[in-house]
């Protein structure tokens, strides 16, 4: 009976998950080596930026940096998420197949429970992942908009003594023309 429900669509539907998570398992490592490339692409850029006295550029890079790692950790919540539902179809695919023959067995029920904890392990990392992901993000968002403002005080400062300058300048101005008022009246 166990050979008739694994040639049958129970069968072909746990083929089709196992194939889906290979795939899936595929797909996340070639994204995590995809980012990795960008990443040291980048930090080799950084040290040449660096090299070179250019901290314009390497200050770019860094930002650029941080939005690879954003979209690297975005990717990763992404993939265990999928990891976590492949896991929760391996579940049911193999109940399935447990109940389709003559009942789910003490055995069948202990193996369910592994791997149903697997897969609330899974998703328990997805949520994690994503947690990650979210919080990088805010934090990168919350720097940048703190040295955005600092860059605005910063030029706020210099407009402000540049004022200050300009007015001690034109009370000099003031002052030596009233001490020239003052000579020509004497």
């Amino acid at each position: 009976q166990q050979a008739e429900v694994m040639a049958g669509p129970i069968g072909q539907l746990t083929r089709l998950y196992a194939e889906q998570t290979k795939e899936h398992e595929r797909a996340a490592a070639a994204s995590d080596r995809y980012y990795d490339t960008q990443l040291k692409e980048i930090a080799g850029s950084i040290q040449v930026a660096k090299a070179k006295g250019d901290e314009a550029e390497a200050a770019r890079l860094v930002a650029q940096q941080q939005d690879v790692l954003i979209d690297q950790a975005q990717a990763k919540a992404a993939a265990a998420q999928q990891a976590a539902s492949d896991a929760q179809k391996t579940v049911e695919a193999y109940t399935l197949q447990a109940a389709a023959t003559e009942g789910i067995s003490a055995a069948e029920k202990e193996q369910i429970a592994q791997l149903q904890e697997v897969a609330n392990t899974k998703a328990a990392a997805a949520q994690q992942a994503t947690d990650y992901a979210e919080t990088l993000k805010d934090e990168t968002d919350a720097t940048r908009e703190k040295a955005e403002a600092d860059k605005e005080a910063a030029e706020a400062a210099a407009e402000a003594a540049e004022a200050a300058k300009a007015a001690a300048e034109a009370t000099a101005q003031r002052n030596a023309a009233g001490e020239a008022v003052t000579d020509v009246m004497n």
